[in-house]
């Protein structure tokens, strides 16, 4: 098969960071701002591809160690790895494998903004708080081409996040998804697909469920732009368990300050996404 050896990159750059924002409160209740660090990072990495008659192999590692010059509170490091393989068992079938895994510290840290590809479940940008969080999502999807024009997906993915301050839930989740595509003509192509996502927040007493049915459409603009339409309705269900802070009367009466109760919500809201490339 053809070989491209890895490539590798490293720097050094000054950074300053201007609003870190870690999972603590202050003496009056608010929650915790860190103004105006400044410090130097050092960074580096590997990517590439290896190509078989039917398969491929792709690596996307980085890493970096950062030191701030006026604390030494938020030092430390960063690391990200995803894997993807491909492999085309016949001429109607492929199957695509991934695997990411990751620790952070900072939520804007450049390694949470790199992208996991579609079918994600956990996406580090959606990190609040600069504080360690170490994540495993693994991903399997598989395609049947019925003909030249039309294909099925299926597969789904999921993950564990691990939330090392006191007071974060650790949590979990899996997504399980079908969809099918007809290339209408040349340039475009129709389909439509179904996803059902379930997530887990033990620390919270919370779980959540919710089917997505969309309808797709993609057309390729020229010869160098391609405009995408994902768009259809969600249903989500949410259990979760609810606090109250008891009025001194009752909470005299009750022997406690607090009553808990389990909380159900349903929802049905228009979902999609537009992108151009």
């Amino acid at each position: 098969g053809r070989r491209r050896r890895p490539r590798y990159f490293a720097g050094v750059s000054g950074i300053v960071d201007t609003n870190l924002l870690p999972f603590a409160l202050d003496g009056h209740g608010n929650l915790v701002r860190i103004h105006n660090l400044y410090g130097v990072e050092v960074s580096g990495g590997a990517y590439g591809v290896h190509h078989w008659k039917r398969s491929q192999l792709g690596l996307d590692y980085g890493g970096d160690y950062h030191r701030y010059l006026n604390t030494g509170t938020f030092n430390g490091s960063d690391q990200n790895l995803t894997l993807g393989y491909t492999v085309e068992p016949s001429r109607r079938w492929s199957l695509d494998l991934r695997e990411n895994v990751g620790t952070l510290s900072i939520a804007t840290d450049q390694l949470a903004n790199i992208p996991n590809g579609d079918g994600s479940v956990f996406t580090p940008t959606t990190l609040l708080f600069d504080a360690r969080t170490t994540f495993l999502q693994s991903s399997a999807y598989a395609t049947y081409f019925e003909s030249a024009r039309t294909s099925f997906t299926m597969g789904g993915s999921g993950f564990l996040q691990d939330q090392k301050s006191i007071g974060l839930s650790n949590s979990g989740g899996y997504t399980m998804t079908g969809s099918m595509q007809r290339r209408t003509s040349k340039a475009t192509t129709v389909g439509a697909s179904y996803s059902f996502s379930h997530f887990e927040f033990p620390a919270f007493h919370s779980n959540s469920d919710s089917n997505s049915y969309h309808g797709t459409f993609a057309t390729q603009m020229g010869q160098f732009w391609t405009f995408s339409l994902e768009a259809g309705v969600t249903i989500s269900e949410v259990n979760s368990q609810i606090t109250f802070a008891l009025p001194p009367e009752l909470a005299a009466l009750f022997g406690q300050p607090t009553v808990s109760e389990n909380s159900y919500t349903r929802a049905l809201y228009p979902s999609g996404s537009a992108s151009l490339k």
